[in-house]
């Protein structure tokens, strides 16, 4: 099971081998601040959940040397958010990232993933549920940098949108250096299909219910994330009720 840690307020938190590798970081503060320095003793489990609450992340780590380390993110608040990510990879390491961003208000997103080093490893896979009247903006940035031979980077970020938005912006960026190397990006971005929904309201599920069942079957590898990050059942219970609360509104 993940130890848990929260984070109330702007002082800068590290992370690094005097901790558990299995950390639930709760955010309930005003600004969170976080610094890693991963090293190879893990894997690292990290999974960061934010509250109720206008919040501004700022991370900025190192993944060392034959590390390897995976991270979820997991936003089911209506309140504003600005994130912004910053990780460098070095030699031989990973660094795995799984995302889901439900709600609306204003959300800025930003990942910026270096592979600075030889035979590195980077995955970005993110889900977003944007609501009615939602500004979302998410940026993935990647950076394979000179003398990276042998990198792999890939890129995925997917929108499923509920309603009118004022905006829904994905930015998918790769800037490569180096030859020798794996990458791709790729960007999806849509609305509920009306056919579905009219095909679920005719077998007796009202507007909201199909919604809700929609949005549970977009997120798929939430449950998963729980399993592979050991969060605790009385934790799962209170994502998913969050989760259910919001495809209602």
């Amino acid at each position: 099971m993940s130890d848990l840690l929260r984070l109330n307020d702007d002082k800068p938190l590290m992370i690094d081998g005097s901790l558990s590798h299995d950390l639930l970081l709760i955010l309930s503060g005003k600004k969170a601040h976080i610094r890693y320095n991963l090293n190879a003793k893990g894997p690292w489990h990290i999974f960061i959940f934010r509250e109720k609450t206008n919040i501004s992340l700022i991370e900025e780590g190192l993944i060392s040397t034959d590390s390897e380390v995976h991270m979820a993110y997991l936003d089911l608040a209506n309140e504003s958010f600005i994130q912004e990510s910053k990780f460098a990879v070095l030699k031989g390491a990973g660094l795995d990232i799984k995302s889901i961003y439900l709600g609306d208000n204003n959300k800025n997103i930003i990942f910026d993933i270096s592979n600075k080093e030889a035979d590195t490893k980077v995955n970005i896979d993110n889900s977003i549920v944007a609501l009615k009247d939602s500004d979302f903006n998410i940026k993935v940035i990647g950076n394979i940098v000179k003398g990276a031979k042998g990198a792999i980077h890939h890129q995925k970020s997917r929108c499923l949108t509920l309603g009118p938005l004022k905006r829904s912006l994905i930015s998918p960026i790769l800037n490569i250096d180096e030859n020798d190397v794996e990458a791709s990006h790729a960007m999806t971005s849509g609305t509920v299909d009306e056919e579905m929904l009219y095909y679920m309201n005719a077998r007796g599920l009202d507007r909201n219910k199909a919604l809700s069942l929609m949005v549970e079957s977009y997120l798929t590898y939430s449950d998963e994330l729980y399993k592979d990050f050991g969060i605790a059942e009385n934790w799962q219970k209170e994502f998913k009720d969050r989760e259910a609360n919001l495809c209602l509104m």
